[in-house]
Protein backbone atom coordinates (compact mmCIF):
# COMPACT_ATOMS: atom_id res chain seq x y z
CA UNK A 1 0.00 0.00 0.00
CA UNK A 2 0.87 3.20 -0.72
CA UNK A 3 0.83 5.96 2.02
CA UNK A 4 0.43 9.37 2.35
CA UNK A 5 4.00 10.10 3.53
CA UNK A 6 5.23 8.22 0.12
CA UNK A 7 2.56 9.99 -1.90
CA UNK A 8 3.71 13.03 -0.99
CA UNK A 9 7.61 12.31 -1.75
CA UNK A 10 6.45 10.81 -5.14
CA UNK A 11 4.27 13.76 -6.32
CA UNK A 12 7.17 16.45 -5.33
CA UNK A 13 9.76 13.94 -7.25
CA UNK A 14 7.71 13.37 -10.58
CA UNK A 15 7.56 16.98 -10.62
CA UNK A 16 10.95 17.93 -10.04
CA UNK A 17 11.92 14.97 -12.46
CA UNK A 18 9.19 16.51 -15.00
Amino acid sequence: MINGRTLVPLRFAAETFG
